[in-house]
């Protein structure tokens, strides 16, 4: 069978016979159909192997190039920031006193972050109204069992 410029083949490429092309199983395969660039022959061509290099970081998105992290990561956690705030002013003091009580049973580590993080709500709500409070006043943060 003689094969034409242009018309397009389909190779199995072993890692053995193509190293470069597949270094590891766990690249992406590269597995036709291929298009023959040149003639050199009756039975050698010159085939186009590669298509444009994927510059994503992930072979599994979808296109784009690669974004640096660092700004991602400093992006979402501005963003993160502005929600936390916008999420303490939005509590009441009775929800943000509803929040302490304890669950029944053993403690998740989650569960303890976000006791630790409504504790600290409390605290800081505290801190805003200093000016409010007067010196008789007597905080007291109690964490209830229910059960």
């Amino acid at each position: 069978m003689v094969f034409e410029v242009g018309d397009k083949v389909w190779i199995h490429l072993r890692k053995e016979r193509f190293p470069a092309e597949r270094k590891s199983k766990l690249m992406p395969r590269i597995d036709g159909p291929f298009e023959i660039t040149r003639r050199i022959n009756n039975n050698s061509y010159q085939i186009d192997l590669q298509d444009e290099p994927d510059l994503r970081t992930n072979p599994f998105q979808e296109g784009g190039d690669d974004m640096i992290m660092e700004e991602v990561a400093g992006n979402l956690d501005q963003e993160a920031a502005g929600e936390l705030v916008a999420e303490e002013e939005q509590l009441e003091p009775e929800e943000a006193l509803e929040a302490l009580t304890l669950p029944t049973g053993p403690i998740t580590r989650s569960q303890t972050k976000m006791l630790n993080q409504d504790i600290g709500r409390v605290l800081s709500r505290l801190s805003r109204h200093d000016q409010e409070l007067k010196h008789s006043t007597l905080v007291c943060l109690r964490a209830q069992h229910l059960g």
